[in-house]
């Protein structure tokens, strides 16, 4: 698994790029608007197709950029499944996975910071990513 921890000083956001490095396919967990070129521009150094935009919440501290990467590289955006988000491709619920490769990325409900938080367990291993604190 290709991992990379990527912070925004001027939002304090961190956005994770999880990848399977045999096929390639990539996710961006919390991407920012601001920082969509820097995001691309990793994808594109590393080789990697962008499959899926993942939010772990919606909410006014970060403006996701989401949109932004939809546009340019076709990839899917995913939500919670109790965010009001209309234009979202999917909306995960707790305990739905994704698979990117060889990769599952399960939900897990975590409200707190909001009703419909998630956080992602990766391959079923200790490492779990959410947004407000660093992966454990």
């Amino acid at each position: 698994m290709l991992f990379r921890q990527m912070f925004d000083p001027e939002t304090s956001t961190y956005t994770y790029l999880i990848a399977d490095p045999v096929s390639k396919e990539a996710v961006l967990v919390d991407p920012v608007r601001e920082q969509v070129e820097r995001d691309g521009q990793q994808l594109r150094e590393l080789g990697l197709t962008l499959k899926y935009c993942v939010e772990t919440h919606i909410h006014a501290d970060h403006v996701t950029g989401t949109g932004k990467l939809r546009q340019i590289t076709g990839c899917q955006g995913i939500v919670p499944e109790n965010a009001q988000v209309a234009c979202a491709d999917r909306h995960l619920a707790d305990g739905e996975e994704l698979l990117l490769g060889n990769i599952t990325i399960k939900a897990i409900a975590t409200p707190g910071h909001t009703d419909s938080h998630l956080a992602y367990l990766v391959n079923n291993s200790h490492r779990k990513f959410g947004s407000e604190t660093p992966p454990f």
